[in-house]
């Protein structure tokens, strides 16, 4: 089957095209990567402004999204690979993303969680 065979089955058919399925695949992991990325940029800039101003540095809403994401990431590795190593860290991830939520939290609204 050549190529123009496969497509016009693929559109026949309502598939979607696995090079479209990739492109989508590689264009969220950038996106991953980049709002990482400035998630630690703006952690860093938060530390430096925090030690300039000698005043208490608030990041944990920034650590919160970046452990929700590995969270996320790794509880769909675990759901498609089934792999015991992955809801580990899924598990890990979750916890250490609501430590910095709650720690989030008592900085906006100090509020007692005992």
């Amino acid at each position: 089957m050549n190529k123009d065979e496969l497509i016009s089955r693929i559109k026949d058919t309502n598939q979607t095209d696995e090079r479209d399925e990739h492109v989508y695949a590689k264009s969220f992991v950038y996106t991953t990567i980049l709002t990482q990325l400035l998630c630690i940029v703006f952690i860093i800039i938060n530390i430096i402004s925090s030690i300039k101003d000698r005043t208490d540095t608030k990041i944990s809403d920034l650590v919160s999204l970046i452990f929700i994401q590995f969270a996320f990431s790794k509880l769909y590795q675990f759901k498609m690979t089934k792999k015991k190593l992955d809801l580990i860290l899924c598990i890990v991830y979750t916890i250490f993303m609501i430590l910095a939520f709650m720690e989030y939290i008592t900085r906006i609204n100090p509020i007692s969680f005992a």
